[in-house]
């Protein structure tokens, strides 16, 4: 089984990178016969070993359904699957850079926006935080971004710092990437290209040390 991951109700909290290439995205999906799998679906579905083609680069909690205290470990959905033989294929942003966490609530995003605003002022960077934070609505749920790089964000948007020391499904160290403050020239992958990528530019060259291949990848 082939399924491919994409939320239509949540695209801009569920997309960074990859909402350049939303489009070709789309016509992918609707001209190809596989199961389209979103927050709810994707957890049942992966119960059985299978192919998961995420085409949104931001980690839905459903699939990896840590929390602060269990960041690096083994027990959650995407590492039984990976572990019971599943193939897991990512696309866009770095893996685990961003994840989006989905709860019921009658909150508004704005609300979600205006409270995080008034508790976190005082974080470095905190437009960038701000501006990622993205929150949305998907029916009765309210979903936002619960992990923005070095940081993870509560519910009641109390925010703590992420250990360096976190390794994501015992092999994915974040402090592999590079993050520069200005673009650098890169070279698009064959991935880059049937994205259809239109930028040679990146915020994130990988470090020779990393084993995860970018689809920017970086000329020096």
């Amino acid at each position: 089984m082939i399924w491919v991951y994409y939320d239509y109700d949540i695209e801009s909290t569920q997309m960074e990178f990859l909402h350049l290439s939303k489009d070709v995205i789309k016509s992918f999906i609707q001209k190809k016969n596989f199961q389209v799998l979103d927050y709810n679906t994707v957890t049942k579905a992966i119960e059985k070993p299978g192919i998961l083609i995420m085409l949104q680069d931001v980690m839905p909690y459903s699939l990896f359904n840590v929390e602060y205290d269990t960041l690096s470990s083994l027990n959650n959905n995407l590492a039984r699957f990976i572990k019971e033989g599943g193939i897991f294929v990512w696309l866009g942003d770095v893996p685990f850079f961003y994840r989006v966490r989905c709860y019921e609530s009658d909150e508004e995003p704005i609300e979600l926006e205006n409270l995080f605003k008034e508790k976190n002022r005082w974080l470095p960077h905190f437009d960038f935080f701000s501006t990622h934070l993205k929150p949305s609505r998907k029916g009765k749920l309210i979903c936002y971004r619960d992990i923005i790089s070095t940081i993870y964000i509560e519910k009641n948007m109390e925010v703590k710092y992420l250990p360096y020391s976190v390794n994501y499904l015992k092999f994915f160290n974040i402090g592999n990437i590079c993050y520069l403050n200005e673009k650098k020239e890169s070279e698009l992958t064959l991935l880059g290209k049937a994205l259809n990528y239109n930028d040679t530019k990146t915020h994130r060259p990988l470090k020779a040390t990393t084993s995860v291949n970018s689809s920017n990848r970086n000329k020096a």
